[in-house]
């Protein structure tokens, strides 16, 4: 099994995510209503994963982060960055993306 970070991106993917993970192998550590699930998980829980919802072993891109409200963008990177593997801000955003200032 391996640590992975669920992000639905919305509550009706969220609930069918939740209910999905209950009935696998998986052991749930964490759970952000209505957008992230945090825990370990095996590859065959994953590859259930209703459609639009994504798994991550490392850091969630910030295409992903985007997406999300401002809550759940800052618990998803808490989370991650528990674990030491936070992404640079701005990472794999366009450079024309809002906020975004490139690098130099």
């Amino acid at each position: 099994m391996k640590h992975f970070l669920i992000v639905a991106p919305n509550p009706r993917a969220y609930r069918e995510t939740n209910e999905l993970l209950r009935g696998g192998d998986g052991n749930v550590i964490a759970r952000v209503s209505p957008h992230l699930i945090e825990g370990r998980f095996t590859p065959e829980d994953v590859a259930r994963l209703p459609a639009g919802v994504e798994a991550f072993v490392g850091p969630v891109p910030a295409r992903v982060l985007q997406d999300l409200p401002p809550s759940a963008q800052l618990a998803a990177k808490a989370m991650v960055g528990a674990r030491g593997e936070e992404e640079p801000a701005g990472e794999g955003l366009s450079w024309d993306a809002p906020g975004f200032e490139p690098p130099g």
